[in-house]
């Protein structure tokens, strides 16, 4: 499934960078694992509850945790160009049984030796 916006729906800063949203994919089930764990569903790095919300500014958009990972990767949907930056959320969220159905997610990837890192405020470290 796809959104897409005539301009952008808004924008976030991260480390000191603007980045406008402009269409969100969703895949299922995700195409990102993690210590051999694949999820049910991504959008673009983020997981999201079912709920009807209407307009929306992704700057209102709550991660729902502090933590969370990030890697230089590539794009999910073909050229599969590499140099993309994805943030992935480290608390799941859920999705419905329908949208799950959907199953629209390429097979997992090799990792090509990537460095992934976890984020995490100092006083949450373990």
């Amino acid at each position: 499934m796809q959104l897409q916006w005539a301009g952008d729906a808004g924008s976030i800063h991260i480390n000191d960078r603007e980045y406008h949203l402009r269409r969100a994919h969703w895949h299922s089930p995700s195409e990102h694992s993690i210590n051999g764990r694949r999820n049910i569903t991504c959008m673009t790095g983020q997981k999201y509850e079912e709920r009807i919300s209407g307009v929306m500014d992704p700057k209102d958009v709550k991660m729902g945790s502090k933590r969370h990972y990030r890697y230089m990767g590539s794009l999910i949907v073909p050229p599969c160009t590499e140099g993309v930056i994805w943030t992935i959320n480290k608390k799941v969220r859920t999705v419905s049984k329908d949208q799950y159905a959907q199953r629209n997610a390429r097979t997992l990837q090799p990792d090509n030796r990537r460095e992934v890192h976890l984020y995490a405020p100092e006083d949450m470290i373990d």
